[in-house]
């Protein structure tokens, strides 16, 4: 029996030399329809029913307390690692992943959906990092990032680097107009809200 080789992420994803990794501090053409490229093609058709946290970096069970309980997440996180290649995962390293979890007791519950959407989270929060700190040019980013960036707030995925990178790109009009729209947005989580909010009366 092989492995399924299906790729999980969109092409535009897959397309991406950096994965979840630091981007360049470049400014091309090529690196924005790059950009673009990801941040359209992994936006959620919806907001999701719990936003998806921040990538955290390397999360290790040891630094936790002896006497704390180290989320599952964090234990899953370095299994997924090893068994996948960065954009390129397929549906068949999730899987030897997932049973991997499952040998050790983690929960696995949707992973495959779970793991695929924390993966996209990260690239997307990588893209989005780039256009906020390092795009000099800001009228290049006119009008989709300030557009791209509101909805990926709005939707739960990559919140935070969306809010920091509007608040990073605040010069263009678009920019602080989403940041002002997010600021008021009761839907929101307050913390969301209050990032949005923090450098509109600077």
């Amino acid at each position: 029996m092989t492995a399924d080789d299906t790729p999980l992420l969109p092409e535009a994803l897959r397309a991406s030399p950096f994965g979840w990794g630091a981007w360049p501090s470049d400014e091309n053409d090529e690196l924005l329809a790059l950009a673009r490229g990801v941040l359209e093609a992994a936006l959620p058709a919806a907001p999701l029913a719990v936003p998806e946290p921040p990538f955290l970096g390397h999360a290790d069970d040891k630094f936790y307390a002896d006497d704390e309980e180290v989320p599952d997440w964090v234990l899953i996180w370095p299994v997924l690692y090893d068994h996948s290649d960065g954009v390129h995962v397929t549906a068949g390293q999730v899987a030897a992943a997932e049973a991997e979890c499952a040998r050790r007791g983690l929960d696995t519950t949707d992973f495959q959906e779970v793991w695929v959407r924390r993966i996209t989270g990260w690239i997307v929060e990588k893209a989005l990092e780039w256009c906020g700190l390092m795009v000099d040019d800001l009228d290049s980013l006119t009008p989709w990032f300030p557009e791209l960036a509101e909805q990926y707030a709005l939707r739960g995925l990559a919140a935070e680097k969306a809010v920091l990178a509007l608040r990073g790109t605040v010069d263009l009009p678009a920019s602080r107009a989403a940041l002002t729209r997010l600021a008021a947005d009761t839907s929101l989580p307050d913390d969301i809200r209050e990032l949005a909010a923090y450098p509109l009366d600077r």
